[in-house]
């Protein structure tokens, strides 16, 4: 997907030492892909987080990457 001029992809993990999902937001930085926003959903602490790993992500990233991250990481504890 290409937002504000970047090309991004994105994936779905499972991460057993967090005990959680992440929906992870990728780029091409500097001729490496790199990870630069996830979404986590906790299953420990029963919430999502957030976290970016680098600054300046345009705010549509941000509102796509959420909104995707619910459907894609699904509820905590059904």
């Amino acid at each position: 997907m290409i937002i504000s001029g970047t090309e991004y992809t994105f994936l779905v993990a499972s991460d057993a030492d967090r005990d959680g999902l992440s929906w992870e937001c990728y780029c091409n930085f500097e001729g490496e892909e790199k990870l630069v926003l996830e979404v986590f959903r906790n299953d420990a602490k029963e919430c999502f987080e957030v976290s970016p790993f680098v600054s300046e992500l345009p705010l549509e990233l941000y509102e796509y990457v959420i909104a995707t991250a619910r459907e894609k990481l699904g509820v905590i504890k059904p």
